[in-house]
């Protein structure tokens, strides 16, 4: 599993002809949405079938063409009703109270199993929405210590062809195991999906995806438990408990999220203690070394 690396979508010959069919279009002003769906993107029988509307922003980048868009928020604005320090950091035994009481673990129904399963997995890891329901089944190595998610994570430059950048994860920590067993019940394979096989008949079989579902069901889900947050709060928290805990290195919290130091100090939530902390942390390894009372 190591080694996994995911193959190009698209040959080098038809990218070669999206590059020219799509640089007319961009530099007339089309938008991005528009370009995609006038050349096929995800759609049965076009080139670019395999191609997802939303990766023609990913080939504008590749392609080296211009940006021409307006940020889409305002300078001084947020795309949050909250910002995630007017949240402050949500502390294991808060996220499992509050899971427990609006989500009980009692149900039997597959829907809270797979809510559960996919908030639980939020609250343990720094991934993104996206990088934990467009899992496959396959994605997910189950070891007797921890899971492993294989994935590419989402980032500025990222490249198709790259390898996979996985995380792990204690099976220890609380609530983990659910993930698991709904991994391993299979309550999940019963969406069917259209597949296109290699004679090109089209043909319906079983999602392999064990949270088979998109952004606004992952919002939904967070709603339903924790009112004022959503989705990528979890990020934040994850990584501001890292940064606030004074023996994790800098160096572990890259490994573990993948990101770099200049992107890790805009997941890091701030408040009015910590500058205090700091000094509190400094005068106490002062005077362990006799330099002050």
């Amino acid at each position: 599993m190591s080694n996994f690396v995911r193959q190009p979508l698209l040959s080098p010959e038809v990218e070669a002809k999206l590059k020219e069919q799509m640089k007319r279009k961009w530099l007339s002003g089309m938008p991005g949405k528009q370009i995609a769906d006038e050349l096929g993107f995800g759609k049965h029988g076009t080139s670019y079938e395999k191609v997802k509307p939303n990766y023609i922003y990913f080939y504008r980048q590749k392609f080296n063409l211009p940006t021409r868009n307006d940020p889409p928020f305002e300078k001084g604005t947020h795309r949050y009703k909250k910002r995630p320090k007017e949240l402050g950091l949500m502390s294991p035994e808060t996220f499992i109270n509050t899971l427990n009481t609006k989500l009980p673990s009692i149900s039997k129904l597959d829907y809270v199993k797979r809510a559960r399963a996919y908030l639980i997995l939020h609250y343990w890891t720094p991934l993104r929405s996206s990088e934990i329901y467009e899992r496959v089944i396959d994605d997910f190595e189950i070891m007797k210590d921890k899971i492993i998610i294989h994935l590419l994570r989402k980032k500025k430059g990222h490249k198709p062809t790259d390898e996979s950048e996985p995380i792990a994860i204690p099976r220890v920590f609380p609530l983990v195991d659910e993930v698991v067993e709904w991994l391993e019940g299979k309550q999940w394979q019963k969406k069917k999906v259209k597949v296109t096989t290699r004679s090109g008949k089209v043909k319906r079989v079983l999602s392999q995806r064990p949270f088979h579902f998109g952004k606004d069901t992952a919002n939904a889900y967070v709603k339903e438990v924790f009112e004022d947050y959503y989705p990528h709060y979890f990020r934040f928290n994850f990584i501001s408990e890292g940064a606030d805990d004074p023996d994790t290195t800098i160096a572990e919290l890259k490994a573990k999220t993948k990101l770099t130091l200049t992107a890790l100090e805009k997941y890091i939530i701030t408040d009015e203690k910590t500058e205090e902390k700091f000094d509190k942390r400094k005068i106490k390894r002062l005077r362990d070394k006799g330099l002050v009372k």
